[in-house]
């Protein structure tokens, strides 16, 4: 059923799933969809602060803006400030073949040297990076230390554009808790890539990369009446450049879930979220509020075919 261009479902003795995020496990009903005309999270002053501060900045937007220009590229940039905050987001994501981005770099770089990558804000990255690849840090750009990085830990001349197939499957974990008892509408909860994904060799979703969810619609359990449900939309995952993907749970991704669950013990199954399966269990039993654990895992999938960004580690 559609509703407002998103998903939603209904109990009626059983469930029939197609296409739904949907988390349940034990008794608890929980939802999470994604919007059916979905577009990619656009560039914000917001954002590109917490991604290279790790913090909203002070002051007037002009000074806040001119604040990431010069930890960018050293120097304030011209144009207009919408333009401005483009040409940020522009370097820190995505990038191209003849340069990559500085996410990108740094994730390579990171990924190179521990197998997985972390997601403390780039000013934090970058000098935990200088400090075990040159031993000294540098006063430069971001711009100018991510390449300094990348160039001594990876091969950047390995560098090419890689096409993510439609319904790549992701195995994720959260990472921040979510209770309906608890949660706010309009909070936001991640989750990461709990194994690397590769296409064809090149590495596009490496362990570690981080996704968000919203929480679009919360009932908190009631004794003797109902279960707790939580409705969270699906924001994006981060490739490894940095480019955020569609991702959503769908049939092949509740099924891939399911039949690994089938597979390992009843202890690691209380730590996977089984989609439908673990919705229609216990569906009818009230006063138990739904809850999402950290490192609660489960399969998700990429929606339609994406192109990145990355380099033959």
């Amino acid at each position: 059923m559609k509703i407002s261009k998103k998903f939603s479902l209904f109990f009626v003795g059983f469930l029939m799933v197609s296409g739904l995020f949907i988390l349940g496990q034990f008794g608890n009903q929980l939802v999470a969809y994604g919007a059916t005309d979905w577009v990619a999270p656009g560039s914000s002053l917001e954002d590109n602060e917490e991604t290279v501060m790790g913090k909203i900045g002070q002051g007037s937007i002009l000074d806040r803006v001119s604040r990431i220009d010069n930890l960018l590229v050293g120097v304030d940039q011209t144009g207009a400030v919408t333009m401005r905050i483009q040409k940020q987001t522009e370097r820190l994501r995505g990038g191209s073949e003849e340069n990559l981005s500085i996410i990108g770099r740094l994730n390579a770089a990171e990924w190179s040297l521990d197998r997985k990558i972390s997601n403390e804000p780039l000013i934090y990255r970058i000098t935990d990076l200088e400090s075990r690849v040159t031993g000294k840090l540098s006063n430069y750009s971001l711009e100018t230390r991510s390449k300094e990085i990348a160039k001594n830990v990876v091969d950047t001349s390995l560098v090419t554009k890689v096409t993510i197939p439609t319904e790549t499957l992701i195995w994720v974990e959260f990472v921040d808790p979510v209770s309906s008892e608890s949660a706010q509408v309009g909070s936001v909860a991640r989750f990461k890539v709990a194994e690397d994904v590769w296409v064809n060799n090149y590495l596009v979703f490496p362990k570690g990369a981080l996704g968000k969810v919203r929480v679009e619609e919360i009932v908190k359990a009631k004794k003797f009446a109902r279960n707790g449900k939580l409705v969270l939309s699906i924001e994006y995952l981060e490739a490894i450049d940095g480019t955020r993907i569609q991702v959503l749970q769908g049939d092949k991704s509740i099924e891939a879930t399911a039949s690994y669950g089938a597979g390992v013990s009843d202890k690691a199954r209380k730590n996977l979220i089984l989609g439908s399966l673990g919705a229609v269990k216990n569906a009818f039993f009230s006063n138990s509020n739904a809850v999402i654990k950290t490192g609660d895992q489960f399969y998700l999938q990429t929606e339609g075919e994406h192109e990145v960004i990355s380099i033959q580690l």
